[in-house]
């Protein structure tokens, strides 16, 4: 063999060797965002002193399998740079940051986040701003779990001036995907359709969630979600489920467990094909099906607070004095071992029903505001007996 049949020979055998050996993935690591970060660099988002400005920069540049991106407190919004939808294409953890809490606004311009296909999760943020046809906060075609966070204030709309049109989830539009929901609020999101002319028609489904796939509500809260559609010069249109719409096509494909779904603003709490309950559930209006241990169905007054800043990393629904869901799940909780705010479950007997667990003042030991009425108390004691013994020398 000559010394270049020699040389074409080796160099196909190292060509070979190439294609066949595996190629090396980038090593998963934690990504830093922040609002007070840089985009420029470019920066890798790998130090936390040094972190990228937006979760647009994080996702599309930066981020491979198996990546965490840890999202600092602050509101994420297209003022900032970020474009929406947020498309996660990879397997990765998305973790916001505590109080004044993690906001991820699209300010209605499209969908928040959309998931193709992957396996995340999802915690400690608010999910707000949506506006999209199927999907207004998030959308999910993967493997998805949301934990101690609010989906709020997001729309699917439609407007059908030919044929017809759907708005579907305003909330959260699972399609052939599965969806896991724990210690999370989802809240004063709509579902809205508009059909204008003869033989146009519309349908809103699901102000909070559309189903038609596997979905878990676990410790969660579904409430003041609207489904509402409005018609003209001859049009029609429909409405399912201000809280839920589950489409399973005759088939279950919502679970709930501990979970309130109640006082919609429009629409009724379940529709669609039956859920199925693992107990301890409440709805405000018999929709939900609930017939498993502990469930109360047809709550007319649950005795929710609004939704609001009562500590921990997103806004939540307090339990008021008296609600029906505190202490109400009597076995299988913990877990989850915290709710949505971080407060430790069970604070009484039980856990309550829902993301917001109510908490006990502790025993003996004086609130601050009961210490400052103690500290008045010596004050005014002590200034009379200073005055008692000035007088006593006086005379």
């Amino acid at each position: 063999m000559t010394r270049l049949a020699r040389f074409y020979v080796c160099a196909t055998a190292l060509l070979l060797a190439c294609a066949l050996a595996p190629a090396f993935a980038a090593e998963a690591a934690t990504r830093f965002v922040a609002t007070t970060g840089s985009n420029a660099g470019p920066n890798t988002c790998l130090a936390s002193g040094s972190p990228c400005k937006t979760i647009t920069y994080a996702l599309i540049t930066q981020a491979v399998a198996n990546d965490t991106i840890s999202v600092a407190a602050g509101t994420y919004n297209p003022a900032l740079g970020e474009t929406f939808p947020l498309v996660i294409a990879v397997n990765l953890t998305l973790t916001g940051a505590g109080a004044p809490g993690t906001i991820i606004d699209a300010g209605g311009t499209n969908q928040v986040v959309q998931n193709n296909f992957a396996t995340v999760t999802i915690s400690g943020v608010t999910i707000t701003g949506g506006d999209f046809a199927q999907g207004g906060g998030l959308s999910n075609f993967g493997t998805l779990t949301l934990t101690n966070s609010t989906v709020s204030g997001n729309t699917a709309s439609c407007a059908a001036t030919t044929l017809s049109c759907f708005a579907q989830g305003g909330g959260i539009y699972n399609n052939a995907g599965t969806l896991t929901l724990t210690n999370s609020t989802v809240s004063g999101n709509t579902a809205s359709c508009s059909a204008s002319g003869s033989g146009n028609g519309c349908r809103a489904e699901g102000g909070g969630l559309y189903l038609n796939s596997a979905t878990t509500l676990a410790n969660s809260t579904v409430t003041a979600n609207t489904a509402s559609c409005t018609t003209s010069a001859g049009a029609s249109c429909s409405t399912g489920g201000g809280g839920t719409f589950s489409d399973g096509e005759g088939t279950s494909v919502l679970s709930l467990g501990a979970t309130i779904v109640a006082l919609q603003l429009a629409g009724a709490d379940c529709d669609g094909d039956a859920s199925t309950s693992n107990g301890f559930n409440l709805d405000s209006d018999t929709t939900c099906g609930l017939s498993g241990t502990g469930d109360q169905s047809g709550v007319v007054n649950p005795l929710l607070g609004p939704l609001q800043n009562n500590g921990g990393p997103t806004n939540t629904h307090a339990l008021l004095t008296g609600s029906p869901a505190i202490d109400a799940v009597t076995s299988g909780c913990p877990p989850p071992a915290t709710d949505q705010r971080g407060i430790t479950r069970p604070q009484g007997p039980a856990c309550d029903i829902g993301a917001y667990e109510v908490q006990t003042a502790a025993a003996g030991i004086p609130t601050l505001s009961e210490w400052a009425q103690i500290g008045m108390a010596a004050l005014l004691v002590g200034g009379g007996l200073l005055a008692l013994r000035r007088n006593r020398q006086l005379s």
